[in-house]
């Protein structure tokens, strides 16, 4: 026999709500990750917490993913090239510094241009934008393993390291396709990650729940929604915090 809303009992059921039991149309029912909920105060309540769970939990996994990081590494290519052709006019090198003219484009072998790509990427990942322009328009950041900005030297190793993800038939690189948490090998040397601001962040700064103390948070806070407050060592998640621009 067909059930009726709880509510509108001119209409059918759509389910039961997974709290309280009672049968309600689709007007009065939250789709969760596997159950539903009603509109209730606390059935509503539960319903939140389920789905702050789950968007906590993909949030936690978001990784820069191979493509996302080879579309950035394409964009700082091409702002090298650029850098590359203005420095060889400047100081006109001969064609024996370059390995092969595209018209007015050329790419390099001498010594030089090598130094200034090693600059561009170590600077701009060290820096407080924490990423390339590549990465920028990407939305990827750099982090250490507790989320914060990486210092210049972490950032030397990560891209020194890049000639052994070369040396191994580009293997280091082919690995972010199928590692876990979307490391490189040279991201692994230097333990460093990848991620990808796909989200709302919270705030650069909150107030902790249980103290009221403001603190500053990393991407990696901000990303997945929850930190421990560094003055009275209080867990805080998004659901109990007031935000402040």
């Amino acid at each position: 026999m067909d059930k009726k809303c709880s509510i509108h009992p001119e209409k059918r059921a759509l389910s039961f709500c997974h709290n309280c039991g009672k049968y309600y149309c689709s007007d009065c029912l939250n789709e969760g990750k596997e159950y539903y909920y009603c509109n209730s105060k606390e059935c509503f309540e539960l319903y939140k917490k389920e789905s702050l769970t789950v968007e906590k939990e993909s949030r936690k996994s978001n990784y820069a993913d191979f493509g996302t990081r080879f579309l950035a590494y394409f964009i700082d290519g091409i702002i090298l090239i650029i850098l590359n052709t203005i420095v060889a006019a400047v100081f006109q090198l001969k064609v024996n510094d370059v390995i092969a003219t595209f018209d007015s484009i050329v790419l390099f072998r001498h010594p030089a241009f090598l130094i200034i790509a090693l600059l561009y990427f170590v600077l701009l990942e060290s820096s407080a934008m924490q990423a390339t322009i590549g990465k920028k328009i990407m939305k990827i950041v750099v982090v250490d393993s507790k989320g914060n900005r990486i210092s210049i030297l972490r950032s030397f190793l990560r891209n020194i390291s890049k000639l052994l993800s070369i040396i191994i038939l580009f293997l280091g690189f082919i690995m972010v396709a199928f590692d876990k948490k979307k490391q490189a090998l040279h991201d692994k040397i230097a333990k460093v990650y990848m991620l990808k601001l796909s989200y709302e962040l919270l705030p650069e700064s909150v107030k902790c729940n249980s103290c009221n103390n403001e603190v500053e948070l990393n991407y990696k806070e901000r990303l997945e929604m929850e930190f421990i407050c560094p003055e009275c060592n209080s867990p805080n998640s998004y659901a109990a915090l007031t935000q402040h621009s």
